[in-house]
């Protein structure tokens, strides 16, 4: 949580309806909590985060997991039970929250008129 600028003049404020004055700061924060991405394990068995791959196993090919994402490891769990811990290399930031599946698995699109040979080539 931070404290943001007020974007409206002080002299519209009396004019905004069913606003009240704060009755006091805001509450402290909890600790922070650690990061949780998911990644989709590749064919190799492997996912990245944070430009560091992670050698998860083939036995876990095309499983979504989750990885916490802490100050100096990665832990991948998946279903609960935690599978590997890896040192964190790289200290890059995590820029990708969620896993999407490879384009190859998706449904291939549906075939038209203009999809013949190319009169270019």
């Amino acid at each position: 949580m931070k404290t943001m600028p007020l974007p409206i003049p002080p002299g519209r404020l009396p004019l905004l309806q069913g606003v009240r004055a704060a009755a006091g700061p805001l509450p402290p924060g909890g600790p922070p909590r650690p990061l949780t991405v998911q990644r989709l394990v590749n064919t190799t068995g492997r996912v990245m985060v944070a430009r560091q791959p992670l050698l998860i196993g083939y036995a876990h090919r095309g499983k979504t997991v989750n990885v916490i994402v802490e100050d100096t490891h990665f832990r991948v769990v998946h279903n609960g039970t935690e599978l590997a811990v890896f040192p964190r290399t790289s200290d890059k930031p995590v820029t990708r929250i969620k896993a999407w599946p490879s384009r190859q698995s998706r449904e291939p699109r549906q075939e038209s008129l203009e999809d013949g040979p190319s009169s270019k080539s």
